[in-house]
């Protein structure tokens, strides 16, 4: 008992200290409360304070500042203070460049100081009666900094007028922000004293710079000329690189962006003397002054895209591109060959990139036709030397005949143009190649330069429609949309099918062709079902029976189309002739081998009974009766009951997959249909037009589709309705889409995840 006492008397004291820990945390945690929010409001306090004595400064600053500014005009300061201060506030040259807070500035700086401020007032008054003054500064940013360094120091008056002076300074192509840099480099350099001012970095400093501004140097060129200035300021030969390779002819030459880009990667680099040497040998290159404008600026702008320790090996690079024989020679071709040289470049530094490689990359072969060899006539009997003439002539008069038809197409694309890309992309505007001639005589030479000129003057009209139409195109650019649309669907077409071709061999004749693609050559088979037995077997007979075979048709059939070229909608309707008269023959020839069994196996039956059918014969020839009762006397009703129209049912699973579609082709080519998981991971913009045609079919429209992964996406029903129970066409489409029944059903769950269909 005493036991049990003592554990409750123990259980009392835990449960007391337990309430009285819980109400000390509690007092605790509402201390911190109390005091955070105390902090709280003196923080606030602190920054109502602060702001309202900052308003009041700025309140009565400016009235106590002008206060003693006027005790300053009125003598309290000396006599030379209050005339320095009265000719420094009546210069217009001064006033009406400075902003108020440079005004203000100065203001301060001579109450702080007036005898210091009275120099710095004469100072800025000499220097602005100066004739150089009104070339040199230009804007209060100038002026300001000026003004700045003479209140600082006032003994840097001399070297201001002099920097003032500079050729540099008075250029009116020289760059402003450019201007304001030298001239706080130069007061700068003019306060260490020494003789980096007359002598130094200031004077190559300045002679460098006159040199870019009398080369018309764009402002990007000035201010990198600059940057490298500040950054070695005692680097003298850096600067007289640069001096030097803004002065040479050359680079002079090229068009501003060119040299601005060019000056302004010497500039990065430090002024280094080998890259100074690959850019004149670049600039010098005949190939180089041969290219057009933007191109000339694409190739420093490709040696831009690497570090500055790679420009030399990237000159290097361009230079062997130039050089070599398979440089290419349109604008267009050379731009694509330093854009992705410049992608090398950016993503595996001068060492990934391959000049030769992308030399010997695909391009665009032209439309015109190839010259045809001519056969020489020596040694040759009259006969057979006339014959060969007469081939040889034909042959050039058919291959002028094609490059005229190749000129006279790049002229209706030409007038059917809507975009620049339209006019810039034909290929086959260029001389055709010549005929090897040398085996003709003079006059069938003759013959052949008469029918080049013709087609020369042919060429030179096109092209100069074709300068015409870039002129009446030159602000008309493809959109991107479309452009991006055109790309992805040339990507996407593939290989295209071989198709059927009678030209492609010569030693098949027309006929053989014609035998060969519809399967009628002749070949022995084995009929697959009786029906193709029958078929099979009649055929024979009636091409035996006639006397004639399927070639005689398809010589007749030629002979019928007339003469001229074979072409490919001349073989399609000589083969569907053929397969008409084909049809009919064995047409004709079954329905004689039924009645005629039937007729000898018929027999007179009574007077009001239908003949059994006793004479038919089956697939495999038979005889058998097709009637149900085996020739018994027929018992149907003498009025049979009217069929009931019953609403057509959803057809089941096997008629689902053994339908046949026979409504409007979805899809005339699959090559243009990719994978559903490429589908679905690209925007509507970026289908082909088979593509969207089909999940039109499947109800999706263009902002469904785009917002399909959305949360608040509604996706359309027959994403959601099982494979049996969609209508012909949307089954068809999911056909052409690569699925099956079978996986179409087993994927709506996929489809329709997280998903209000």
């Amino acid at each position: 008992m005493a036991v049990e006492k003592i554990d409750m008397q123990i259980q009392g004291m835990i449960s007391d200290a337990q309430m009285r820990t819980q109400k000390d945390v509690g007092k605790d945690d509402s201390a911190d409360a109390a005091r955070r929010a105390a902090e709280k409001k003196i923080a606030e306090r602190k920054s109502s304070m602060k702001s309202s004595v900052v308003q009041k400064e700025s309140f009565t600053k400016g009235p106590r500042l002008q206060q003693k500014i006027q005790d300053i005009l009125g003598g309290s300061a000396g006599q030379e203070a209050g005339d320095a201060l009265q000719s420094w506030g009546d210069n217009s040259k001064l006033q009406g460049k400075l902003s108020d807070a440079q005004k203000r500035m100065f203001q301060e700086a001579m109450v702080k100081d007036p005898q210091k401020g009275a120099k710095s007032a004469q100072a800025m008054n000499r220097i602005s009666s100066q004739p150089a003054f009104e070339q040199s500064v230009k804007d209060s940013q100038q002026l300001g900094t000026l003004q700045q360094s003479i209140i600082e120091n006032p003994s840097l008056e001399k070297p201001a007028a002099e920097l003032l002076s500079k050729r540099f300074m008075t250029s009116p192509k020289t760059d402003g922000e450019t201007k304001q840099r030298f001239m706080r480099f130069g007061l700068d350099q003019a306060k260490k004293g020494g003789t980096d001012f007359k002598l130094g970095s200031v004077k190559h400093a300045s002679d460098m710079l006159n040199s870019l501004s009398q080369a018309s140097m764009p402002k990007g060129a000035q201010k990198a000329a600059m940057n490298m200035v500040e950054r070695q300021p005692s680097d003298t030969n850096a600067m007289n690189q640069v001096d030097s390779f803004a002065s040479k002819a050359d680079v002079q030459k090229m068009p501003s962006f060119a040299k601005g880009r060019a000056t302004e990667l010497l500039a990065k680099s430090g002024g280094d003397a080998e890259v100074k040497q690959g850019f004149e040998k670049l600039a010098a290159d005949p190939k180089f002054q041969a290219q057009s404008t933007q191109n000339k600026g694409r190739f420093f702008a490709t040696i831009g895209s690497g570090n500055a320790n790679e420009f030399r090996a990237l000159t290097d690079q361009s230079l062997m591109a130039l050089q070599s024989n398979s440089f290419p020679k349109r604008a267009g071709k050379v731009a694509s060959l330093l854009t992705k040289m410049a992608s090398q470049a950016k993503t595996g530094g001068a060492k990934s990139v391959d000049a030769n490689s992308l030399l010997k990359g695909k391009t665009r072969t032209s439309t015109l036709p190839t010259p045809p060899k001519l056969t020489s006539t020596e040694g040759l009997d009259d006969d057979e030397a006339q014959k060969v003439r007469s081939q040889n002539r034909g042959r050039i008069i058919q291959f002028y005949t094609q490059v005229q038809r190749s000129y006279e197409q790049a002229e209706k694309k030409l007038k059917t143009a809507r975009f620049i890309e339209d006019v810039n992309k034909l290929q086959n505007l260029k001389e055709a190649p010549p005929l090897e001639a040398s085996v003709l005589s003079a006059e069938e030479q003759k013959f052949v330069m008469e029918r080049r000129e013709s087609v020369k003057q042919k060429l030179d009209q096109v092209k100069k429609f074709q300068r015409q139409r870039a002129r009446e195109l030159r602000g008309k650019r493809m959109p991107p949309a479309r452009r991006r649309a055109k790309t992805a669907a040339a990507r996407t077409r593939g290989r295209q099918p071989k198709y059927f071709s009678p030209a492609s061999s010569r030693a098949t004749t027309a006929t053989q062709a014609f035998l060969q693609a519809t399967g009628t050559d002749g070949r022995p088979g084995l009929a697959s079902t009786p029906q193709q037995g029958l078929r099979q077997a009649a055929q024979a007979q009636t091409s035996q029976g006639a006397g004639g075979d399927i070639q005689s048709q398809v010589a007749s059939a030629l002979a019928q189309m007339g003469g001229g070229p074979m072409t490919a909608d001349k073989a399609g309707k000589v083969a569907q002739t053929i397969a008409n008269q084909v049809a009919s023959e064995v047409a004709t020839q079954v329905a004689q081998q039924l009645m005629g069994g039937q007729a000898q196996g018929a027999k007179p039956s009574a007077q009001g009974q239908k003949p059994a059918a006793q004479g038919q014969v089956d697939g495999w020839g038979i005889p058998r009766t097709f009637e149900r009762d085996l020739g018994a006397a027929s018992t149907r009703p003498v009025k049979e009951r009217a069929a009931v129209d019953t609403p057509e049912s959803a057809p089941g699973m096997n008629e689902a997959l053994t339908e046949r579609y026979t409504g409007r082709t979805l899809v005339k080519d699959p090559s243009q249909i990719r994978m559903l998981v490429a589908i679905f991971q690209s925007n509507w913009k970026e289908l082909s037009r088979a593509e969207s045609a089909l999940l039109r079919n499947l109800g999706w429209t263009q902002q469904l589709w785009d917002t399909r992964e959305t949360p608040a996406a509604k996706w359309p029903v027959a994403m959601a309705t099982a494979f049996v129970n969609l209508n012909p066409t949307q089954r068809e489409a999911v056909r052409s889409l690569g699925m099956s029944a079978h996986d179409w059903d087993t994927k709506i769950q996929g489809f329709t995840m997280g998903k209000n269909a």
